[in-house]
């Protein structure tokens, strides 16, 4: 009786210690994987991956890797955007810039003290949007976000799109620009800053192309 209790005990001790052998075993090594995973998260070119393993587990190395993996995938959407943001300056400010360049020009030959202040005005209208423009872009940590901080108004759209128009006129003297409008207002509910912006960069395209 000794015997086979000795016996049994023995090989019950055996199974349980090749059962928590191999638990101990699968566990370390989902967790060497999940580290080699992170430490590698970052490319030669360094550009943010976002990690695999242990993804579908439901267990806490399961979690931990759901956590890890959000972690970068927002690092890269934010690197992406930090990447992307000196195309978007060059893009965003062009015609702003170029709208003070020509009114600054203008305002240098004109005689006309009338005249004179409708390009001062010009020109100050486009410094306002040149500092939004930048204010909103460097606090951002991603486009989605310039764009859902702007604040909402009811403005009038055509009196936005007149003052834009008249400021291509300006900064692209080679190209004609006519504008109709309706005889009443258009007003709409949004941003007067992102409307001109829109106008802005469908206006740089269309000279570009053009």
């Amino acid at each position: 009786a000794l015997e086979r209790l000795l016996l049994t005990t023995i090989v019950v001790f055996a199974l349980a210690a090749a059962v928590l052998l191999g638990f101990a075993t699968r566990l370390s090594n989902r967790i060497r994987r999940l580290r080699d995973e992170a430490e590698s998260a970052v490319d030669v070119r360094g550009r943010l991956k976002r990690l695999t393993s242990g993804s579908q587990a439901g267990d806490e190395i399961g979690d931990l890797s759901r956590s890890f993996s959000a972690v970068l995938e927002k690092l890269s959407q934010h690197h992406g955007y930090l990447e992307s943001l000196a195309g978007r300056l060059s893009h965003e400010l062009r015609t702003p810039i170029a709208v003070v360049r020509s009114s600054l020009e203008n305002l240098r030959l004109e005689q006309d003290p009338a005249q004179a202040q409708v390009y001062l005005g010009r020109a100050e209208e486009g410094l306002a949007r040149l500092s939004k423009i930048l204010t909103r872009m460097s606090e951002a940590t991603r486009l989605e976000q310039g764009l859902d901080s702007v604040e909402r108004e009811r403005f009038d759209l055509a009196d936005v799109v007149s003052g834009c128009v008249e400021g291509y006129r300006l900064a692209y003297p080679a190209q004609p620009f006519v504008l109709e409008l309706p005889p009443e207002k258009m007003l709409v509910q949004g941003s007067p800053d992102l409307a001109a912006q829109l106008m802005d960069k469908l206006v740089a395209n269309a000279v570009d192309f053009s």
